[in-house]
This record gives structure tokens, C-alpha cells and sequence, in this order.
């Protein structure tokens, strides 16, 4: 979740936008990067992660198994997102 996350406010770094510190403000502007700059979109992914560390660290919460999948899918696209945000902040897209 944090990388998403950083991926996340690395892009809004670059393209000077604020964002303010919440998960579900992060997963609203993936959103957005998806919608505008053809980043892949990890906003649902990004709030099932908030959800799996809530119920992990406090238990007030369900494992979002179903939305979490796969943990290779998981980590694939994860890293399909970083390298995404990668290719903008290089200027490439």
C-alpha cells in the first residue's frame, strides 16, 4: 500500500498538485491519474489495501480478500503502477 501510496504523491509531486494525506484522497486522485494520464488505475486496489491494513492492525475490519487477489496479480500490478509513474515523472507520457 505505501509504495501505491508514494507512487501516488510522487506523481502529484510532478505535476504540482496537492493531495491531502489520506488514503482515500490518495485512491480519489489515482483515480484521476488514471482518468487523465493514462496511469493505471489503482484506486480500488489502494482502498482494499486500507481496508486489509485496518483489519490486520486493529481487526474492526474484513480481510478484503476478494478484491485483494492474487498476491502475484497483486504485485504485479503494483509494480505496473510504479513503473507507470515512473514513465511520467520521466516526462515520457
Amino acid at each position: 500500500m505505501y509504495a501505491i501510496e508514494a507512487g501516488i504523491l510522487a506523481a502529484a509531486a510532478h505535476l504540482k498538485r496537492d493531495v491531502k494525506k489520506t488514503h482515500w484522497d490518495k485512491a480519489d486522485f489515482a483515480l484521476e491519474l488514471a482518468t487523465t494520464h493514462g496511469l493505471p488505475d489503482v484506486s480500488d486496489l489502494v482502498r482494499a489495501l486500507n481496508t486489509g491494513r485496518k483489519a490486520t492492525a486493529y481487526g474492526d475490519e474484513d480481510m478484503p480478500e476478494d478484491e485483494l487477489g492474487d498476491p502475484e496479480d497483486l504485485a504485479a500490478a503494483i509494480d505496473e503502477f510504479i513503473e507507470a509513474v515512473a514513465v511520467l515523472l520521466a516526462g515520457k507520457k
